[in-house]
């Protein structure tokens, strides 16, 4: 749950005003939209940046369209690509909270469609398995999952995978990650690339692997 506890009320009305109409199509007829509720719609950031902008005294309406025009920055749910389709995204997360929060972020944008998450556990704590036993819920809300397990990683990654069931899987090469990926993915797939290194490449060459599949 979101808290500002150190809000005046008037900027508490300007978000509520903000996020409300920001997606009003969701509000039952004859229902006044609460504070709560109209937070849910809105990712976080977004709900601060409000509350940021509203305490420097910033219009409102300009806030709005600032927000509705804002493209994102570089590896924040990048996307790197579509063949055929299929969405390839780049993001930097790389521990348990940033990785359900992005899997949520990108929920958000496309609905019901296939959401299939590529880790690689590269940060110093991911790689000592600080963090194994939270990972496995922090892929759960995706689709499918594919987890990269390089020679050198310290811990079991199929342990963590075995916790997702049928829907996770491994890949101890590149090469293996991106043939399994280019080999079962389909149109509308949404592929959600997370590292916070160069992944070995592994977005171009999923694209080019996905433009080369037979028509």
């Amino acid at each position: 749950m979101i808290r500002f506890p150190l809000l005046p009320p008037a900027i508490l009305c300007a978000l509520t005003l903000v996020c409300s109409t920001s997606s009003s199509a969701d509000t039952p007829k004859n229902t006044t939209p609460t504070l709560a509720s109209a937070f849910s719609r809105l990712p976080r950031s977004q709900v601060l940046t409000i509350a940021v902008g509203a305490d420097m005294g910033l219009d409102i309406d300009a806030l709005r369209k600032a927000l509705a025009e804002f493209k994102g920055v570089k590896r924040r749910m990048e996307l790197r690509g579509e063949v055929g389709g299929i969405a390839v995204y780049d993001d930097f997360a790389h521990h348990p909270t940033a990785i359900a929060s992005t899997i949520d972020g990108l929920r958000r944008k496309v609905g019901g469609k296939r959401i299939v998450a590529v880790l690689e556990p590269r940060s110093a704590t991911m790689k000592m398995g600080v963090h194994r036993e939270t990972l496995g819920p922090s892929l759960s809300a995706a689709d499918a999952v594919w987890m990269f397990a390089p020679p050198d990683l310290g811990w079991d990654a199929g342990a963590v995978v075995a916790t997702l069931g049928g829907k996770a899987r491994v890949a101890r090469s590149l090469d293996e990650l991106v043939a399994g990926l280019a080999g079962n993915s389909a149109t509308g797939d949404q592929v959600l690339i997370m590292s916070n290194g160069g992944f070995g490449g592994l977005h171009g060459k999923l694209l080019e692997a996905l433009a080369d599949r037979p028509g």
